[in-house]
């Protein structure tokens, strides 16, 4: 797994590739709580094929960590696969989910 943080604006923007399984999802975790204090935050899974119970973990902590801060987690670019997976376990009511960045970028800023 890989992930690439950069900012726009006040949001901060992960795109993660490869998969987040048990021996990946501790790196995640750690590359997210350096700036989790950005309170807003999206992350950009296109090019995730694959998510077990330890990534689904850190997404669903994230997410709670976030909201209880004020903040916010938009996820984008999800593939079929994790889609369903979302389906599931039916997390796909817990996130928000964006077809892409814009528009969940433009989602932080609804007076624009």
């Amino acid at each position: 797994m890989e992930v690439n943080n950069r900012m726009i604006g006040s949001v901060a923007i992960l795109e993660i590739s490869g998969d987040v399984d048990l021996y990946s999802a501790s790196e995640l975790k750690e590359n997210i709580s350096q700036i989790l204090y950005m309170k807003k935050m999206i992350l950009d899974l296109k090019k995730v094929n694959y998510i077990d119970s330890s990534g689904l973990g850190v997404l669903c902590s994230t997410h709670t960590e976030l909201k209880k801060s004020g903040g916010a987690l938009k996820l984008v670019g999800v593939t079929d696969t994790v889609m369903n997976l979302f389906k599931m376990t039916r997390l796909i009511r817990f996130f928000e989910i964006f077809k892409d960045e814009k528009t969940a970028h433009a989602s932080y800023y609804p007076n624009q």
